[in-house]
């Protein structure tokens, strides 16, 4: 998925190359954006090249064709090659080579990282940060993944969150769900959390478990209890427990005492047979 997203990036990157060497070269190549867009600045081949009169304001493009289709959208900045090259909203932020790469309706958008969201056509509030992280999202929303391909192939899962090189990489339609330092499960509503499987745990304040894909959540006989509850049953069981061992100790004593009692008596009934068998 990566590979062919980064073909089609490049690819894109080609043609946009191709047409504007054929075309006339504008003079100058970059414009100076002042006449056109308030508190804007722009330096690179069509940056902010499309800017109208009275549009847009606060907008930065730093890259060849950086904002290139913004015209009166305000306050985004692209700093590298084709980063928003199609953006028409504002409120975006992009840094590196095709970051945002294919966006135009969404905003509030933060893509840091060679094509980050590089494909990402609708969804607001996503925050990718490292190359690759969320590569593949086309419509998802409030995203949040931190570290290289991390969820590089979620494609329209909501509110997500995957911290980690590769983590969230097995969500691709999923929503609600956790990754830290784990590929995951593409299942909503998980967490996973990678490298815990060899730590120990105090089993007399054990809550919470981990299945085998890393998922960390309560035991369905035990949700819904709260700790308050799990604090008040552990002191019973030890309170249980201590009686337990105290009837087990008297029960020892007794059992010695009957064990000498039947002794007597055993010996009793000795000496009684003794002494018939003189008479």
């Amino acid at each position: 998925m990566k590979e062919r997203n980064m073909i089609a990036v490049f690819s894109a990157l080609a043609c946009f190359a191709l047409l504007s060497i054929a075309q006339a070269a504008p003079s100058p190549e970059t414009p100076d954006p002042a006449s056109t867009c308030a508190f804007c600045t722009a330096d690179g081949t069509r940056a902010l090249f499309n800017a109208t009169a009275g549009g847009g304001t606060a907008n930065s493009a730093f890259g060849w064709w950086a904002l290139f289709s913004t015209t009166d959208a305000s306050f985004s900045t692209a700093v590298g090659a084709a980063a928003l090259i199609l953006d028409t909203t504002g409120t975006n932020t992009a840094v590196g080579a095709g970051a945002l790469f294919s966006n135009v309706a969404a905003a509030n958008n933060t893509a840091i990282g060679a094509s980050v969201l590089n494909v990402h056509a609708a969804g607001d509030n996503n925050t990718g940060i490292g190359s690759g992280a969320l590569l593949a999202d086309t419509n998802g929303g409030n995203n949040t993944a931190i570290g290289a391909g991390a969820l590089s192939n979620n494609t329209v899962g909501n509110n997500n969150i995957a911290i980690g090189i590769g983590a969230g990489s097995n969500i691709a339609t999923a929503s609600d769900t956790i990754c830290i330092g784990i590929e995951g499960q593409d299942v909503t509503d998980g967490c996973y959390i990678g490298h815990v499987f060899t730590e120990g745990i105090d089993p007399d304040n054990f809550i919470m478990g981990i299945d085998v894909h890393g998922k960390v959540g309560t035991h369905a006989t035990s949700s819904g209890m709260r700790l308050t509850d799990l604090l008040r049953d552990h002191e019973k069981v030890t309170q249980l427990e201590a009686s337990v061992a105290a009837l087990t100790a008297q029960l020892k004593d007794q059992a010695a005492q009957l064990q000498q009692v039947n002794g007597l008596l055993q010996a009793t009934g000795r000496a009684n047979r003794v002494v018939r068998n003189d008479q």
